[in-house]
């Protein structure tokens, strides 16, 4: 009993799997392809989207730095040093200057790759 109707498979097979990989089947081989414009945008979207993300990351961790209770010179010089030590450490450290001076000095830093002097070592990170 025949209906006249040939039973065709709709899954492509391995072969034109094979041939037709990497071509889009609604485009000939001729015919050129044309990108659209939001082929050319989306990386650019993706950086002006990563640039807020990493404003709040760098800010965060400045605050974060700042929040931490105790003083980090004197973690670093011990209990013992004395005023004036404390005081030449902070200056150089620019510890001693407005929170939103050392905002800005800090992504100076960050955009120009100087972070800073190594705590371990001494020469520049």
């Amino acid at each position: 009993m025949s209906s006249g109707h040939e039973n065709k498979s709709v899954i492509p097979t391995l072969s034109e799997q094979r041939e037709s990989k990497g071509r889009n089947p609604r485009i000939s081989p001729e015919e050129p392809r044309k990108r659209s414009a939001s082929h050319y945008w989306r990386p650019l979207r993706r950086v002006l989207l990563t640039l807020p993300v990493l404003w709040v990351v760098v800010s965060v961790v400045f605050l974060l730095i700042h929040l931490v209770p105790g003083d980090p010179i004197v973690q670093m010089l011990g209990e013992g040093a004395t005023a004036s030590d404390i005081d030449a450490l902070r200056h150089a450290y620019g510890l001693d200057a407005p929170l939103a001076q050392q905002y800005t000095h800090y992504w100076h830093g960050i955009l120009h790759a100087n972070l800073g002097q190594s705590q371990s070592f001494h020469p520049r990170a």
